[in-house]
């Protein structure tokens, strides 16, 4: 691109002429623009997954409750106690 505007035009900075494109796509991207999009995309993630927390959340705390218990099981078993 570079090649083919100094072809075109010697004198040609093409950072000179990008900067104003590349400032708006990087507040766009970046910027409150960017982190609005990103915001809204992450809430309705959440919103799927905020309704099952408490499920999963009991769901692996009873499982490793219960594998701690046969642990300690199988070693007063073990050891004769």
């Amino acid at each position: 691109m570079e090649g083919l505007g100094r072809q075109l035009d010697p004198e040609l900075d093409l950072w000179k002429t990008a900067k104003p494109y590349l400032e708006k796509w990087m507040h766009e991207q970046i910027g409150f623009k960017g982190f609005r999009a990103s915001l809204q995309w992450e809430a309705a993630q959440w919103s799927q997954i905020i309704p099952s927390l408490p499920r999963l959340l009991h769901d692996n705390l009873t499982s490793d409750r219960n594998r701690v218990d046969d642990q300690l099981e199988n070693l007063s078993n073990n050891s004769g106690v």
